[in-house]
């Protein structure tokens, strides 16, 4: 099978290419990177074959339940093909964590993530139970496809200041 260009105009890449192209200076050794954070049941002692980041990969599939990749190999490496990279971003996975073992990118998203949800909570937590049901009423109509979340937020403006004015919108 060909390997196709990650993008129009670059050759596709094993991993060991993509690892070669880091300056030395940049990179830690490819063995603390593997086994650093290699979790015990993804070794080979325990019965799962294959590249540390093909058994990544695996183990990320079983986590969300996702179909495995098709993965092709250059010289015992998983080839970093257009067909994985699209994978990788439609499964939300880190190339970090899959090729080198490094967690530090997932650390920095899922903190982003939960500093976000504590921002919107401190919003959410200013409106009263009845401006809630309103909020989730705007949001509802919206998931449900029956407005753009524009006018779903519009709304809701409308519906919550009629409702402090004292009248019935929730």
């Amino acid at each position: 099978m060909t390997k196709q260009p990650a993008c129009g105009n670059t050759p596709a890449l094993s991993r060991r290419a993509m690892l070669a192209a880091i300056p030395a200076t940049a990179a830690l050794p490819a063995a603390a990177m593997v086994t650093s954070s290699l979790p015990a049941d993804l070794s080979a002692e325990n019965g799962v074959g294959g590249t540390h980041s093909e058994q990544r990969i695996r183990q990320f599939c079983e986590w969300f339940d996702l179909e495995m990749p098709v993965l092709e190999y250059e010289d015992g490496d998983i080839a970093v093909t257009e067909e994985l990279i699209e994978w990788v971003r439609e499964a939300g996975v880190s190339l970090d964590w899959v090729f080198c073992g490094d967690v530090k990118s997932m650390a920095i998203a899922y903190r982003q993530d939960r500093q976000q949800m504590a921002d919107w909570a401190k919003i959410i937590e200013r409106f009263d139970s009845g401006e809630q049901k309103i909020m989730a009423k705007a949001l509802r109509r919206h998931h449900e496809g029956r407005c753009s979340l524009d006018d779903a937020l519009s709304q809701m403006t409308s519906d919550i200041t009629t409702y402090r004015a004292g009248g019935a919108a929730a």
